[in-house]
């Protein structure tokens, strides 16, 4: 069993309700198209802080930017604007290892259908990072971007398209 969220109230339920326990918002055909394809989308609900707080956020950080493939700076952006849809596509059985995975670094998410909404402006401004950030070769948005600390603290920031191959500097 998964906890997702009522699209109507916001509050969590099972995956297996026929309807909100709360507020009694119907979720038979929601779910039954969601279960049509199996996918989920992930929200990060809150941070929690906790005596660990600094090895947490490290931890944090590093898990948004595999989940998101964004740089440093947007996965710590993500935890100052949230509720935020961090990932789409999820299947119904990895839902339970990867809400153990966020409760182990003190994160609050829950599950949602894919194609529910939910709407944050920081979600428009890393959307429009991967656009801008588009392959200038081949204008494939499948870009993985990397992040390199120089001398000084000089940030070097490059992109990778894993379509083409072609290298350029990240626009920021």
């Amino acid at each position: 069993m998964a906890l997702i969220k009522c699209p109507e109230c916001g509050k969590e339920i099972s995956d297996k309700s026929k309807q909100c326990i709360h507020c009694g918002f119907p979720l038979e055909e929601l779910l039954a198209s969601a279960n049509a394809t199996g996918l989920y989308s992930v929200v990060l609900e809150r941070f929690v802080m906790t005596s660990k707080y600094v090895e947490n956020k490290a931890e944090v950080i590093g898990y948004l930017q595999e989940i998101m493939d964004v740089v440093t700076a947007d996965a710590e952006n993500v935890l100052y604007h949230l509720p935020q849809k961090i990932a789409d596509g999820i299947k119904k059985e990895n839902i339970e290892a990867m809400e153990k995975r966020f409760k182990e670094i003190g994160c609050k998410v829950s599950f949602v259908p894919t194609d529910a909404k939910v709407e944050h402006p920081y979600n428009a401004v890393i959307e429009e990072k991967r656009r801008k950030n588009a392959c200038p070769k081949c204008q494939s948005e499948n870009v993985a971007i990397s992040e390199k600390m120089g001398f000084f603290g000089n940030r070097k920031i490059s992109c990778h398209c894993k379509d083409c191959g072609h290298d350029w500097k990240y626009a920021e």
